[in-house]
């Protein structure tokens, strides 16, 4: 399998509000302007999980809004919510830019609309099936989930996600030792979702380059700066979920899978 590595820092510049440091939010129309020799691909995902799994929350991030620890009551989805999202990485020599888009369904709407869930998964790359550390029972029916979320005929990739909807003390929490043995158990790779960064709802001067932040030198960023630093921690969430869509695609288009 070739190495995912972090592309031209001048390409995630592109992805940014002028004079920010922001992710831009792109509309369904909209695209960022980037070199033809940088290839494209594009994928949809359907981002699920039990009530309360912490999809919104997840999709939100990714998506580049900014958002505190939890997603409050009057945020939940009504309906179908489907966002956009552009990265470029690079995978082995080859620059691409990623198109996501990721869709999720308001609890209620899917149990009253019979059209919902379909409109979902139809031609769906991949599932984000999320759960929260913090839910036990969640964490029982996980196995279940990872069995079921996809169908044969949909030939799409199941990427779990754990996130932790809550920073308060719980009594009951998932352990790194109980997500390895569930990888190794299900044999899948879990994706976690980093600690959330500080409420950014401050303006904030941005500092620093792209080429430091994809060196990784997070020492260097003052402790204020929610939005350094959660580009800096989504940056791998993104990077994992685009490889596994490229792999799985390229798996799919492999001439042993042809009947």
């Amino acid at each position: 399998m070739s190495e995912v590595q972090s592309v031209d820092a001048t390409y995630y510049g592109r992805l940014l509000m002028p004079g920010t440091g922001k992710r831009k939010i792109f509309g369904v129309l909209e695209k960022p302007s980037f070199p033809s020799s940088v290839a494209q691909a594009s994928y949809k995902l359907f981002v699920c999980g039990r009530p309360g799994s912490g999809k919104t929350w997840a999709r939100s991030r990714l998506v580049g809004r900014e958002v505190c620890s939890e997603v409050s009551c009057e945020d939940a989805v009504s309906g179908i919510e489907a966002n956009v999202v552009y990265w470029p990485t690079k995978i082995g020599t080859k620059s691409i830019l990623f198109r996501l888009e990721l869709w999720e369904a308001g609890e209620w709407s899917v149990r009253r609309y019979d059209h919902i869930l379909p409109a979902c998964r139809e031609g769906v790359s991949g599932v984000l099936l999320c759960f929260s550390e913090t839910d036990p029972q969640g964490w029982q029916e996980l196995p279940r989930l990872l069995a079921t979320s996809v169908q044969p005929h949909e030939k799409a990739t199941v990427i779990p996600l754990s996130t932790r909807v809550s920073e308060t003390a719980r009594s009951w929490e998932v352990s790194p030792a109980d997500i390895r043995a569930l990888e190794e158990r299900c044999k899948v790779s879990v994706l976690r979702m980093p600690p959330p960064t500080p409420c950014n709802h401050t303006t904030v001067r941005y500092q620093h380059s792209w080429d430091t932040l994809m060196a990784g030198d997070t020492c260097s960023y003052p402790q204020c700066d929610g939005v350094t630093q959660e580009i800096s921690a989504i940056s791998p969430i993104l990077n994992s979920i685009c490889s596994k869509l490229w792999f799985k695609e390229q798996e799919l288009l492999s001439p042993n899978n042809k009947i």
